[in-house]
C-alpha cells in the first residue's frame, strides 16, 4: 500500500500511520445489503456518489480491507470528477481530475451514470445521470419545496460560461410556459447591482438556480447583496 493511501486512511480514522498495516486485501466488488430494496452490488470502475466531504462524484478504483490498530477496516479509493457547470437542461457537468478520494465503504451513497457531453474548454465533459437519487426516508435535510419566481424577485441565472451566475429582476412570470420575463443587472461595485442597458428578456425556469440573497435599496433599481 502506498504512503499516500496510508496518509488518507490515517486522516479518515484519526489514527497514526504506524498503526496501519502495510498490506491490504483487495476486492473487485462489495455488496451493500441496505441499498435499494434488496441490496446492491458495487464494482470497481463504476461511477458513484460518495459522501466524504459533501456529495462528490467519483469512479471506484479499489475496494480493500486493511487492519488499523489490529482491527479490520473497509475502504475504497476512487478518482474524483470535478463539477464544471450545468447543461442546457440543468444537469450537472463534470470532468476528470487528478485527485483521488479515499474513504470508508460506509460513505458510498449510490450509483450514477456518466453520459458524454460536448467538450468544455477543450476537455472531455460528462453529464451526471443521478438515477438513484434518494427520496425516502425523508428527513429535514432532504425535503425540497418547489418555488417559482414571482414579480420583483432577484433571481440567480446560469450564465453562458461554466461557474458564471447572472442576476435578473423578475418583472412577470408564466407558470404554464415555465418562463419569467426579467431584466438583467450588472455589479456596480462590491455587492451593489444596477440594471444593465439591455432589453427585458425571457428566462426559462430551468436556467434559474435560485433566489438571490439581498434587499432592494431603491425600488427595483438598486440591489444590495
Amino acid at each position: 500500500m502506498s504512503n499516500a493511501t496510508k496518509r488518507s486512511i490515517s486522516a479518515c480514522c484519526g489514527v497514526q500511520e504506524n498503526l496501519i498495516e502495510e498490506v491490504a486485501t483487495a476486492y473487485r466488488s462489495v455488496w451493500k445489503p441496505k441499498h435499494q430494496y434488496n441490496g446492491l452490488l458495487y464494482r470497481t470502475n463504476e461511477h458513484i456518489v460518495a459522501a466524504c466531504f459533501g456529495e462528490v462524484f467519483v469512479a471506484l478504483k479499489d475496494i480493500f480491507i486493511v487492519k488499523v490498530a489490529d482491527q479490520p477496516k473497509y475502504y475504497f479509493s476512487s478518482e474524483l470528477y470535478k463539477e464544471v457547470g450545468f447543461s442546457d437542461m440543468g444537469a450537472k457537468l463534470v470532468q476528470k481530475s487528478n485527485e483521488m478520494v479515499i474513504g470508508p465503504l460506509s460513505k458510498i451513497s449510490r450509483k450514477i451514470m456518466m453520459a458524454n457531453y460536448e467538450d468544455v474548454a477543450g476537455l472531455p465533459t460528462f453529464i451526471v445521470v443521478d438515477f438513484m437519487r434518494r427520496i425516502f426516508p425523508i428527513g429535514v435535510e432532504s425535503v425540497v419545496v418547489p418555488y417559482y419566481p414571482v414579480a420583483n424577485d432577484m433571481v440567480l441565472v446560469m450564465g453562458n460560461q461554466p461557474d458564471s451566475v447572472w442576476r435578473a429582476h423578475v418583472l412577470s412570470f408564466n407558470i404554464l410556459r415555465k418562463v419569467v420575463t426579467g431584466h438583467f443587472f450588472t455589479e456596480l461595485n462590491d455587492g451593489l447591482w444596477v440594471p444593465e442597458a439591455t432589453r427585458n428578456q425571457e428566462i426559462r425556469f430551468d436556467s434559474v438556480i435560485g433566489v438571490a440573497n439581498g434587499t432592494w435599496q431603491r425600488q427595483y433599481s438598486v440591489w444590495l447583496e
